[in-house]
């Protein structure tokens, strides 16, 4: 989900397609890739206040509203401006989106976010 992908996801049940993530010591949600130019990504939304926008992954994210995350439970929750904010999908068009639960807009579904089991 790097810039060349715009952002784009494709759900998969193959562990070596996913798209790798990580959260860093300040909390931010980061994309991973093996090629170091195209790692360290924040996640974020363009605009603050909890609507179910498109997540992209910059790594200048200023003017932007980025997630921070935690492991809580055995899943992965994230908060931006808005407080508690939900992954999920969008009328099936492939881009992960991001957003308050009580905003989640009609044609949109929860998607569970989970680490990496060792």
């Amino acid at each position: 989900m790097n810039w060349f992908a715009a952002g784009k996801v494709t759900f998969t049940s193959d562990k070596t397609q996913a798209t790798q993530f990580s959260i860093d010591s300040n909390g931010f949600w980061i994309e991973y890739n093996a090629l170091w130019l195209l790692s360290g990504y924040k996640a974020s939304v363009t605009f603050k206040g909890g609507a179910w926008q498109k997540t992209g992954f910059n790594i200048l994210s200023g003017a932007m509203d980025p997630a921070t995350c935690q492991i809580t439970g055995g899943m992965v929750q994230c908060v931006n401006s808005a407080g508690f904010v939900y992954a999920g999908t969008c009328n099936n068009d492939g881009y992960l989106y991001l957003g308050a639960p009580g905003q989640m807009s009609r044609g949109c579904s929860w998607a569970g976010l989970y680490p990496q089991m060792l």
